[in-house]
């Protein structure tokens, strides 16, 4: 169980990436996370099934659940504040449509071309 953690400012990647299944993630705080607040990840072997998303507060990333699992149970007491989406099917959010503000590693934040689909920081 994932329970009342404050996740801030991951400006590269998840806030919450579970690699694994059968996992509950409640009652965080999560804001600033340049791909999700939670990832439910297939990209594991067998992998982000089974898992309970739910009280959770999500704010400022590209979607608040990236579901790419199986059988998940994402829950309607969830609160989403600026959010490209709220829930979306798969395991990369392609674009970046929050503004990541507030440090110097944010300043620019471009979309890799890599297999992963992970965000690389601008040089």
């Amino acid at each position: 169980m994932i329970k009342s953690n404050a996740v801030l400012d991951t400006f590269l990647y998840d806030a919450i990436d579970l690699c694994s299944n059968s996992n509950t993630v409640e009652n965080n705080v999560l804001s600033n996370a340049a791909e999700s607040g939670v990832h439910l990840d297939s990209s594991c072997t067998s992998a982000g099934n089974k898992n309970v998303v739910n009280s959770n507060t999500i704010t400022e990333s590209c979607a608040g659940v990236l579901n790419s699992g199986t059988a998940n149970s994402i829950g309607t007491a969830n609160t989403y504040n600026s959010v490209g989406t709220t829930v979306l099917t798969g395991n990369v959010c392609s674009t970046l449509s929050v503004a990541v503000v507030g440090s110097a590693a944010s300043a620019q934040v471009s979309q890799a071309s890599s297999a992963t689909g992970h965000p690389t920081p601008v040089r």
